[in-house]
């Protein structure tokens, strides 16, 4: 009996060995997926829920002004801060669990009360079928590096670190207002824009005029596609002035040197809220946590 009970656990200790190695080699890749990330590094441990579950507690609303149906902005409508008459943002239920809602109506954005640096930041993102703005494809975007006045930019948003939000766009880069960053990347194929390329020339990119850059925005990597009828997941790795943008455990782009050009000067940019838009459409954030880390994993920075 003795004998059995001992072969028994050396076959139990050999799949074990076999099935650590197999993540440990899965885990090189920087498409390795979140899960697998998870675990082999121990990052299950030390998530913090943004998100409660029950209500917007940690949470800031702003709204900018209504639009026309020519998708104007009709003046002095501004609603302004922690106002939302037309609940915009809601607690819901989709699929079985809690979800912030937000319907779009009106522009603007719901921001954490806290500002954070040096984190892994991790949510799923689901399409509704709300168009209030009529527009081509759904749009709205994850802001990070947040700061500022609310509705600086369009009377909308803060001045920030966009990870933009749109089917077949998902993680591309807006620098917003004064923020800056340095992207490997190339000219796209109608060289009109930029799309990230761990192996091209680093540029820079910026909306300030006082920055010498090549545009505001860099496209994710052109060869990741994905179809987003489902939950999506979006994450953002960011220690000091770097950050990392994944879609469904897939490194799509990474960003270096973020900096703020503001009031003439330039400084490295490390912190800041937390700030998910509403924009025209209408989609539902779950699972929002985060996991502050020291440094960035290095096979998401293998360029």
């Amino acid at each position: 009996m003795q004998v059995v009970r001992f072969r028994r656990l050396k076959a139990i200790m050999m799949r074990l060995t076999v099935g650590a190695a197999a993540l440990a080699l899965a885990c090189v890749s920087a498409t390795c997926t979140t899960e697998a990330r998870q675990t082999s590094t121990g990052a299950a441990a030390g998530w913090t829920k943004l998100f409660n579950g029950k209500d917007l507690s940690g949470w800031d609303t702003y709204l900018g002004p209504r639009m026309d149906d020519k998708q104007q902005k009709i003046p002095d409508t501004v609603i302004d801060l922690n106002k939302d008459p037309d609940k915009v943002f809601t607690v819901t239920t989709v699929d079985g669990g809690p979800v912030i809602r937000i319907s779009g109506v009106t522009g603007g954005g719901i921001s954490t009360v806290q500002s954070f640096e040096n984190y892994h930041l991790r949510l799923q993102l689901k399409w509704g079928t709300g168009n209030p703005w009529n527009r081509q494809r759904p749009d709205s975007g994850v802001l990070y590096h947040a700061g500022g006045e609310q509705g600086l930019d369009g009377d909308f948003w803060m001045r920030s670190i966009e990870y933009q939000v749109m089917p077949g766009m998902t993680a591309d880069l807006i620098t917003i207002l004064g923020c800056v960053a340095d992207v490997h990347s190339s000219p796209s194929a109608d060289g009109k824009s930029f799309v990230y390329n761990p192996k091209g020339q680093m540029r820079t990119f910026s909306r300030e005029n006082a920055v010498p850059n090549s545009g505001g925005r860099v496209a994710r990597l052109p060869s990741y596609t994905n179809d987003e009828k489902t939950w999506v997941t979006l994450e953002v790795y960011t220690v000091g002035q770097q950050a990392v943008h994944l879609v469904d455990g897939n490194v799509v782009l990474v960003l270096h040197n973020i900096r703020l050009h503001e009031n003439g000067t330039t400084r490295p940019l490390t912190s800041g809220k937390i700030q998910l838009q509403s924009e025209g459409s209408e989609l539902f954030y779950r699972n929002i946590e985060m996991q502050p880390i020291k440094e960035i994993p290095a096979a998401l920075l293998q360029e």
